[in-house]
């Protein structure tokens, strides 16, 4: 490719192009099939979460993984004490890093009920969030799972929509993904586009 640049550069741009555009035509195909897809999804019927009484509905175990985030601790805690599901089936396993002590001397400060507590990932590499989501994973007792993360603040009645999507009758949708607020709308061109 140098010694085609060096000789004609007009003919080096073509070929680059002509590589470059079967890549480019699978990413815009895939892009399509998605937005098909989307489109199909989102003209299934709406759930209502309130159909199931509460004494129906399932466990769910909310994971919050957690890395040098002490400071948010207070705010996170306080927004998922207040999502509207019934206290004796709902558990949180906030989740820290073997190192991470100002994390976890933070949760221990403000969790204040049963159902809360702190799960430790023991050290190893890599130190990663899936890495820890799975550790936790495992100690979950939950038939549902929810992730949380510090940044989250979460509408109090977002369980119990995710429940009544996911039991939707002929319902093939296995994971819903709650609508997402960008604070950050200005700081990069990634997050300007997600706007």
């Amino acid at each position: 490719m140098a010694g085609v640049l060096w000789i004609d550069a007009s003919a080096a741009v073509t070929m680059l192009l002509a590589l470059l555009s079967p890549i480019f035509l699978c990413v815009a195909a895939l892009r399509a099939a998605a937005l098909w897809h989307f489109r199909e999804v989102r003209a299934e019927p709406a759930a209502d979460p309130n159909t199931t009484e509460d004494a129906d509905l399932p466990v769910y175990s909310i994971l919050v993984p957690l890395f040098r985030e002490a400071d948010g601790v207070p705010g996170l805690v306080d927004a998922l004490d207040r999502l509207d599901w019934p206290r004796d089936r709902l558990e949180f396993l906030f989740i820290t890093e073997a190192g991470d002590e100002p994390t976890r001397c933070a949760l221990e400060a403000a969790i204040r009920r049963t159902g809360m507590r702190v799960v430790v990932v023991p050290p190893g590499a890599p130190q990663t969030k899936p890495r820890a989501l799975m550790y936790a994973l495992a100690q979950a007792r939950g038939e549902l799972v929810a992730v949380y993360d510090a940044e989250d603040e979460p509408e109090p009645d977002q369980l119990r929509l995710a429940h009544a999507r996911l039991s939707l009758p002929g319902s093939r949708v296995g994971c819903v993904q709650a609508r997402l607020n960008i604070y950050n709308v200005m700081q990069s061109a990634l997050s300007r586009g997600l706007a």
